[in-house]
């Protein structure tokens, strides 16, 4: 295993050697959050499940694509993973590296990039940059530090060329949107996370900047080795080709998850498709459309049925319990920059001694029985 190593001033470490090995099986085990439905009718008062029954894992080092028609609960799946769901009832467990994750694990080592732009239009693109590092990283790092690895952020992000330009507004003439979404993008980063999610991060983009924007933070997840999950509604084929893998959703359960191109081989052989697959057809329009048209048309049980008795959805869970049985220790490094964090954390599996963040490059996120309502 490569052994981290940590940087001397700040407690942040190299972003090359310390991402792949403290990257780790995030997993969730029987998780269901609940809403009471306050609708009229005979069903008031009852349970409403947003997710049910989710079983799933990502990999590091590899981006992953959450996608369903508008209410699938992707959304809130992601939400569910970054420690965002704060209404319902929630029953189960979530795992980062077999560990549950506390409030101040998920704010120092996740990143999540919202959907639409939180960005102040009176700064520029290096201040605001500079403004979020100053909050974010350690208040002992030293400002030169923080500098340099505002430099560098905005080098891989190809922001140099609009460093001292505004950011604008809808009234004022600032930056393009390919580049806001970069920015935001980079806010998430600046904290050297080891998993980042994001929101619809094609959202109010054309084609060409969707894929710049999707090409690039392929790039920094194949670099760095960290974890990304991204809800997306409506890919161009080349954005769903970046995708390592994909997991799909219909009513909040679960109807695919695995590589992207052996999606459209499972749905036509299920017969619950509706339509055919021809060749020269854009796989990702294909699959929005099926999963959509089942939603709509009542068919979406029947598809989440198909996949939960396939051999993929038995594949997906034994890799999701045999990276849930394997853990390392953790170097005495490591533990000296997490000693704040992992003080109230609380290990399920006794004898292994703080394995959260002890994982070589072969790491999963992963989730089992997510149940979310």
């Amino acid at each position: 295993m490569v052994v981290p190593r940590v940087a001397s001033e700040g407690g942040m470490a190299d972003t090359h050697e310390l991402k792949p090995s403290l990257t780790k099986a995030l997993g969730s085990k029987s998780v269901c959050i609940t809403l009471q439905d306050s609708r009229k009718g005979e069903n008031k008062g009852k349970p409403l499940y947003l997710l049910k029954g989710v079983s799933t894992l990502f990999e590091p080092g590899r981006m992953s694509a959450l996608m369903g028609p508008s209410g699938s609960g992707k959304t809130t799946l992601l939400d569910v993973l970054a420690g965002r769901k704060t209404v319902g009832t929630a029953e189960g467990t979530i795992l980062f590296g077999g560990i549950a994750p506390t409030l101040k694990y998920l704010r120092r080592f996740t990143g999540y990039v919202e959907q639409f732009d939180t960005l102040l239009g009176i700064l520029t693109v290096h201040e605001m940059l500079m403004y979020t590092a100053e909050l974010k990283r350690p208040m002992h790092e030293s400002l030169s530090r923080k500098q340099e690895e505002v430099e560098a952020l905005m080098e891989r992000l190809n922001l140099h060329v609009c460093r001292n330009v505004k950011i604008g507004s809808a009234l004022v003439r600032g930056i393009s949107g390919g580049q806001a979404k970069r920015v935001n993008i980079g806010i998430a980063l600046i904290t050297d996370p080891r998993i980042l999610f994001l929101d619809e991060p094609t959202t109010g983009l054309d084609s060409f900047t969707s894929n710049e924007v999707m090409t690039l933070v392929k790039g920094l997840v194949r670099e760095s080795g960290i974890t990304c999950v991204s809800t997306i509604h409506s890919p161009t084929a080349y954005t769903f080709s970046l995708f390592d893998e994909v997991t799909m959703l219909v009513g909040g359960r679960l109807v695919w998850n695995g590589l992207g191109r052996e999606a459209v081989p499972f749905f036509q052989a299920s017969g619950l498709s509706g339509k055919e697959h021809k060749e020269g057809d854009n796989s990702a329009e294909f699959l929005v459309d099926i999963i959509t048209e089942a939603d709509r048309f009542g068919r979406g049980g029947a598809l989440a049925d198909a996949y939960e008795a396939s051999q993929q959805a038995m594949y997906v869970k034994q890799r999701l319990n045999d990276q849930l049985s394997n853990f390392e220790d953790v170097p005495e490094s490591v533990l000296q920059e997490l000693k704040a964090s992992l003080c109230c954390f609380a290990f399920p599996h006794p004898g292994v001694q703080c394995p959260c963040l002890a994982l070589p490059p072969a790491c999963r996120l992963a989730l089992s029985s997510i149940c979310t309502g």
